[in-house]
């Protein structure tokens, strides 16, 4: 059945799609392009926001969840583990500056440093 024909059935995207948020004749607020699952973000991802920050990686019911890069509008950028939309395991974050912290990282804090870093 289709859901025009049919006011009880719900559109679910599901497969791979891109999808604006907010969008403006001059300006792109938002922006996803990956895997969908149930109408969620899930699987590999790529997304803007608004405040222009960048993140490129796995994303479980559309939230940062697994190996991905994200990119802060100031620079800095974080490269490794993701749980619950938080920096949690094996990663490095480097500092606008060049500074670089390579390690183990828990719940978005820096947790102990470690030899080397691989997915």
């Amino acid at each position: 059945m289709d859901p025009a024909t049919n006011p009880n059935l719900k559109r679910v995207r599901h497969g791979i799609g891109i999808q604006l948020f907010g969008t403006t004749d001059d300006n792109l607020l938002c922006k996803y392009e990956g895997e969908w699952d149930r109408d969620q973000r899930s699987g590999e991802g790529f997304c803007i926001f608004p405040d222009k920050s960048v993140y490129h990686g796995t994303l479980r019911n559309s939230i940062k969840d697994g190996y991905g890069k994200f990119k802060w509008p100031n620079g800095d950028a974080y490269e490794g583990n993701w749980k619950a939309e938080r920096m949690d395991g094996g990663g490095k974050f480097t500092h606008s500056t060049g500074n670089v912290l390579v390690g183990v990282y828990k719940n978005n804090y820096f947790h102990k440093v470690i030899d080397h870093f691989s997915k």
